[in-house]
């Protein structure tokens, strides 16, 4: 009788171990890592917020937004980790053109096709008073990636 007290006893503390170890697994599994939002509006081919795991650093962060050539990041520490939720405004590092006033010419030299920019001026007539970004450019007029690239490196919409 003895006996069958110790080994039920012993059964009884392997079990509750064994699941007490499993419900440490499960819980870090369970539990969301800390995230932080970045919103980037403009300057960037992926404008948006993005979620991100805390202590990403900011050269991960724009590459993640993919920033366009002659936007300045250099007020950033790349190497640096941001720890809290941002908003980042970037400025265009030199001088870029508006928008609407692309001409006929420039897009000659861009080899841009007149109809691309015969679009682009009837879309910010429609949309005159509202903030645009370059995805709603992209997919509203189905302008092809390189075209809009170079409409991005060349033009800004502010």
């Amino acid at each position: 009788m003895r006996k069958a007290h110790i080994v039920s006893l012993v059964i009884l503390i392997g079990g509750l171990i064994g699941f007490g170890f499993i419900t440490y697994k499960l819980q870090s599994h369970i539990t969301p890592k800390k995230q932080i939002a970045i919103t980037i509006s403009h300057g960037v081919r992926n404008p948006g917020t993005k979620f991100f795991d805390y202590g990403v650093n900011w050269r991960k962060v724009f590459q993640e937004f993919d920033v366009i050539r002659g936007y300045d990041i250099s007020k950033y520490n790349l190497d640096l980790t941001v720890k809290n939720d941002q908003q980042v405004e970037l400025k265009p590092s030199g001088f870029l053109t508006k928008i609407e006033k692309i001409s006929l010419k420039n897009a000659e030299k861009l080899k841009i096709s007149r109809e691309i920019v015969e679009k682009i001026r009837d879309f910010l007539k429609e949309n005159k008073n509202k903030k645009l970004t370059w995805k709603e450019l992209e997919w509203k007029l189905e302008v092809d990636f390189e075209t809009l690239k170079k409409l991005q490196e060349n033009f800004t919409l502010d």
